[in-house]
């Protein structure tokens, strides 16, 4: 990602360009840092032209705010592309964030509040018997509501009794804002299934996990967590 900046009395406009993943956290925080230390107290950042942003690089921005807020300023975003205006809106952080339409009106202008987040993303239970698979009709989708790096729990529209404890299969899922176009692909085993209104939810526990991926699961929940307290925290101001 490529970030240009254009200085405007104590507020820096940055002008980002490409993927704000991982790999440019630590460069940005340091240009956040950088700009503060130089007497700074406000940053807008224009956003137009990020193609996509992973959870860490959202925490990065809030952690920015952060910043900003205790040096007297603020940080907001202006002119999100549609892939990042529908991220901070599906996490709740138009209300922790302020976003502008143009540079000109967030240079102005600086704010803030808060909502709950998503629950989770969807996952796909690929059964190993084929009669099993056969009888749902392919892999059973369901909804995340929770998840660890060892087991996670899915909202499924069929009833309990297609899961019986025991049943081998692969959980594969995707978490978007954390690995882009990356599938979890996870030898599991039904831990239990209890029928509720919708269906079922299921409990599902992680035979085989690789350390990486063990490693990104943990990541994304401890980058969720942030931002699910810096969303009750702004709500709480």
């Amino acid at each position: 990602m490529k970030i240009e900046r254009e200085i405007n009395g104590d507020v820096a406009v940055l002008s980002m360009r490409g993927e704000f993943d991982s790999f440019v956290v630590n460069s940005f925080l340091e240009e956040v840092e950088s700009l503060a230390a130089n007497g700074i107290r406000s940053i807008v950042l224009d956003m137009r032209l990020v193609k996509f942003i992973m959870s860490t690089a959202i925490g990065a921005i809030v952690k920015s705010r952060k910043m900003m807020k205790e040096f007297g300023g603020d940080l907001v975003i202006a002119q999100p592309s549609g892939f990042v205006r529908d991220v901070l809106d599906s996490l709740g952080l138009t209300k922790v964030l302020q976003v502008f339409d143009e540079n000109q009106d967030a240079v102005k202008s600086l704010g803030q509040a808060a909502t709950d987040l998503p629950q989770g993303n969807s996952a796909m239970l690929h059964f190993d018997q084929a009669e099993r698979q056969k009888a749902i009709g392919g892999p059973a989708v369901g909804r995340i509501i929770d998840l660890s790096d060892e087991q996670m729990a899915l909202q499924v529209a069929q009833a309990a009794s297609y899961f019986p404890e025991g049943e081998s299969l692969k959980a594969k899922f995707r978490l978007p804002l954390f690995k882009k176009s990356y599938y979890f692909e996870i030898a599991a085993t039904i831990a239990g299934a209890t029928a509720n209104e919708e269906g079922a939810r299921v409990e599902v526990r992680f035979d085989n996990i690789t350390a990486d991926d063990c490693k990104s699961i943990q990541q994304f929940i401890n980058d969720m967590n942030f931002l699910r307290d810096e969303v009750k925290k702004a709500g709480n101001e």
